[in-house]
């Protein structure tokens, strides 16, 4: 019998830019949860990552309508931009995942 080996989907991370709406970047956090469970966003400077802070505390009103809650984990990150390959930037990389029944979560979606 041969043996089946997925290979991991390799998901970029959502960046965050100063023009980025938030209720746009929620939606697109909520379509990640529902597709992997989790998601990952980047957000480079204070604007974005006001940005961010917006867009997952409407995330988090939006799960808690379906009896989940979301957790993020913070952490800085050095980030290569497109436009400037030999610049490298600190960013800050919002680890967001979804806190107790994920299946029920899922559904509810």
């Amino acid at each position: 019998m041969q043996a089946v080996v997925e290979r991991a989907k390799v998901r970029q991370p959502l960046r965050v830019g100063r023009s980025t709406m938030a209720q746009s970047l929620k939606d697109a956090i909520m379509a990640e949860l529902k597709a992997y469970g989790s998601v990952t966003v980047d957000a480079i400077g204070a604007h974005t990552s006001y940005i961010a802070s917006k867009a997952f505390i409407l995330a988090r009103g939006h799960a808690m309508c379906f009896g989940s809650d979301l957790i993020a984990k913070l952490s800085y990150v050095n980030i290569r931009l497109d436009h400037k390959p030999t610049e490298v930037k600190t960013a800050i990389r919002w680890l967001i995942e979804i806190e107790g029944e994920r299946e029920a979560f899922m559904e509810a979606l």
